[in-house]
């Protein structure tokens, strides 16, 4: 059994040793419907994919009553807190969005255009580039653009990898078309 249930089970049971078997339904639901902190959710809302209905659920609620100032004014002050702390939010990622596209290079390539690979290794079949080796190789021509970001080079089949790139591992040779 789990520690934080028999401490549950203890609590509720109390001085009435004799009473756990009756109690334990009510603590196995008690700890099936408190909420994890790691997961924010409860055990049997991980399992069931909704929250267990409580006895406060099942009440009916009257037709007419009475708004409570002080709680409408919470929620009300709660909505707008969270209002302004998702603009900051969004705002805080667009400026770093900016700051961090300032040095991009938005550069794309045409069919026919010369590059140069970056090589990777873990690109290549185990043991065939070593640290020494050039960290580029070509000129290699492009032959097919599949978007903006990936091409297909003309790679010889010896290098016994994809000849897909993405633009990242690109680099232009200027001046030079085939």
């Amino acid at each position: 059994m789990n520690r934080s249930l028999e401490n549950l089970l203890r609590t509720l049971v109390g001085v009435h040793i004799g009473s756990w078997d009756l109690k334990l339904s009510i603590a196995e639901f008690a700890y099936n419907s408190s909420i994890n902190r790691s997961t924010g959710k409860s055990p049997h809302e991980i399992v069931c994919d909704f929250r267990p209905r409580q006895s406060i659920d099942l009440i009916p609620m009257v037709d007419h009553y009475r708004v409570s100032e002080s709680a409408s004014f919470f929620a009300t002050h709660k909505h707008e807190l969270y209002k302004v702390i998702n603009d900051k939010i969004r705002q805080k990622n667009f400026d770093y969005k900016l700051r961090a596209n300032v040095r991009r290079k938005f550069k794309t390539f045409d069919i026919g255009d010369l590059v140069m690979v970056r090589i990777r290794p873990e690109r290549f079949p185990p043991g065939t580039v070593k640290k020494l080796h050039a960290r580029s190789a070509g000129p290699f021509k492009i032959l097919t653009k599949l978007n903006d970001n990936v091409y297909v080079i003309d790679f010889p089949e010896d290098f016994r990898i994809n000849p897909t790139f993405n633009i990242e591992d690109l680099v232009e040779i200027q001046g030079s078309k085939f």
